[in-house]
Order: C-alpha cells, then structure tokens, then sequence
C-alpha cells in the first residue's frame, strides 16, 4: 500500500479551500451585539425602565441636546446606564443625563448631555432618581422631566 509523502499530505491540508467554512454576517453581528452586551454589564451598565419602559435617546444619532423617551426596550448601548463616579448618570454611548432647564425646575425635559456638564443625580432607596436640588425624573408620556418627588410608578427606576 502507498502511503502519499508527508509533504503532499500537509499541502492538500493547507489548500483546502476556505469557502469550506462558510461566513455567516448574521451570527457575526448577534455575536458581536452579545459581546458588546456582556461588556456593558462588566462596566456596570444596565436599562433603566420605569412603569416597564427604557431610558432612552430619542432617534438613532442622538447626541447632546437630544431629548430622551421612554418606551420599548430595545437593547442598544444607549438605554444602558451607569452612575459614573462624579454622580452623573452615564449612558452606554457616553453620553449623560442633562435636563433642558435648570434641575431645580419642575417640567425640565430629561435630555442627553456631555457628561461635563451633566448634573449630578441619585439613585434612591424608594428607587427613584434624584436631582441635587431634591426634584425626580419621571416617566411622563413618552417623555422625561423633572417632578416633585413622590410615590408614583413613573418615578420608580429600576
């Protein structure tokens, strides 16, 4: 019996062709979204939802200035949160917690803000998240804003 030479045996290995594995950008993309997720949770990051809805960016592009919703969970970087170590409420996009008024004003619009000169927040023992000045982001409508603080499932953060 003819046993083919050890070289021949190692190139038939290496010219196998590699159209033999097929690429799969499906599995890829779900990969790399569970890879991104498991990151966000080392880093301490999660959704924050009030009455079963997230924190979120408004539209797909947001940036500073964009105003922030509350519906669908929707598992993307932006309705992932994180209380950083200055007290700003930080989300997966770098981006952080800001109002459209001053935090003291009651009805000031939740918004995205650059984190320098994001106000600082707290996270409660009745889990509602607090302003400096003692006011509560609630989940009003599809928006955010500043309430006096009370017992309603709008201003439960969890």
């Amino acid at each position: 019996m003819n046993k083919p030479p050890l070289l021949l045996t190692l190139l038939a290995i290496l010219a196998t062709p590699a159209w033999a594995a097929k690429f799969n950008p499906d599995a890829m993309k779900t990969m790399q979204d569970q890879g991104l997720k498991v990151a966000d949770e080392a880093a301490g990051l999660a959704p924050l939802k009030a009455a079963g809805k997230c924190l979120s960016p408004s539209g797909d592009n947001a940036k500073a200035g964009s105003a922030l919703t509350v519906g669908e969970c929707k598992d993307k970087s932006g309705q992932r949160w994180r209380f950083d170590g200055a007290g700003r409420l930080m989300n997966g996009d770098g981006l952080c917690l800001g109002l459209d008024g001053k935090p003291d004003q009651i009805g000031a619009k939740g918004q995205l803000a650059d984190c320098a000169s994001a106000p600082n927040w707290k996270h409660d023992e009745q889990g509602r998240i607090v302003s400096s000045d003692g006011k509560c982001l609630e989940a009003a409508g599809k928006g955010v804003q500043l309430k006096e603080c009370g017992a309603g499932e709008g201003q439960v953060w969890r």
